[in-house]
């Protein structure tokens, strides 16, 4: 049983905020322009985590529309060719430790990461 005075905890994005990479900062910016945008008209949109997971962008968020799960999926998707680090075209491969990662060649030669092969989104990506 919850204590009334009990104070709740903060969510990761309230933590950590942005948990992603600048490149991706462009797929991002139009989901918390419109969040921003129901909010200021009565919704109570909360933003828990803004990540990367499995070499993609991974948003997650609570009592939302479902204007913004499309919003969402697409970000999701175009996550999956846009490199984290720069914004430039990119392919998921493995790297370093099984680590996944989504970086054009340059961002990969930069951080030194050894790739092992490309990834297969049926390896990762749950079916729809």
């Amino acid at each position: 049983m919850k204590n009334q005075n009990e104070k709740k905890l903060p969510s990761p994005f309230e933590l950590f905020g942005l948990e992603i990479g600048k490149g991706w900062l462009p797929l991002v910016d139009p989901i918390l322009l419109k969040i921003e945008e129901l909010n200021s008209h009565g919704a109570n949109i909360k933003i828990e985590q803004i990540k990367e997971k499995w070499g993609m962008l991974s948003v997650y968020l609570s009592d939302y529309p479902d204007e913004l799960e499309i919003m969402i999926k697409a970000a999701e998707e175009q996550s999956t060719h846009t490199c984290m680090n720069c914004g430039k075209p990119a392919q998921r491969v493995w790297g370093n430790q099984s680590w996944i990662y989504t970086l054009c060649p340059e961002c990969l030669a930069a951080r030194k990461i050894k790739v092992r092969g490309p990834v297969e989104a049926r390896t990762i990506l749950p079916s729809d």
